[in-house]
């Protein structure tokens, strides 16, 4: 199996989401390519990263953001287009 270091097989695999028979491939694959196994430990510190950052119950949204959130899909549940992001 031959896999990029952007293959988003590499964080399925990382996170357990693989059948068995997949993640042994993706394996071997980490295991013979240098670059994979970089872009692994990558994915693992990121993951670690967000798993303390989420863990402290710090990342939790506001009543305002939940309000907001639940109008936005209630509205496009409704038939309202979606709408883009502001920046």
């Amino acid at each position: 199996m031959k896999l990029h270091p952007d293959d988003p097989r590499l964080t399925a695999h990382i996170l357990g989401e693989l059948p068995p028979d997949e993640a042994a491939k993706v394996e071997r694959a980490i295991a013979a390519d240098p670059a994979l196994g970089l872009a692994v430990e990558e994915i693992q510190s990121v993951e670690r990263l967000l798993a303390t950052t989420l863990a402290d119950g710090a990342a939790t949204l506001s009543p305002r953001q939940k309000g907001a959130i639940l109008a936005h899909a209630r509205a496009i549940d409704a038939g309202a287009p979606v709408l883009q992001p502001r920046r």
